[in-house]
């Protein structure tokens, strides 16, 4: 299993854009630090069994163009995880 993690500043309607490329995710609120300032922030947390970086790819490149981010940072593990019965 994959776990992606994307880091960005908390935006309106963010949760809405996550779900245009993703029907099941969890989304982290915090407070971040870019370039000496400090910005309300989000951690989208998205499992997968499958490899969808190109569909991460996808959003960042909507945080950058409809959330006017300057900035995304995108992290990917594998973890292990079970299914539900």
């Amino acid at each position: 299993m994959y776990r992606y993690r994307i880091y960005t500043e908390d935006t309106e309607g963010i949760k809405e854009t996550v779900r245009k490329f993703f029907p099941s995710f969890t989304i982290f609120k915090g407070t971040g630090c870019y370039l000496d300032s400090f910005e309300d922030s989000s951690v989208i947390e998205i499992l997968s069994q499958d490899y969808v970086q190109d569909d991460v790819q996808l959003l960042c490149n909507s945080l950058f163009s409809d959330h006017g981010q300057e900035s995304v940072m995108v992290t990917r593990e594998i973890v292990d995880g079970w299914e539900e019965q």
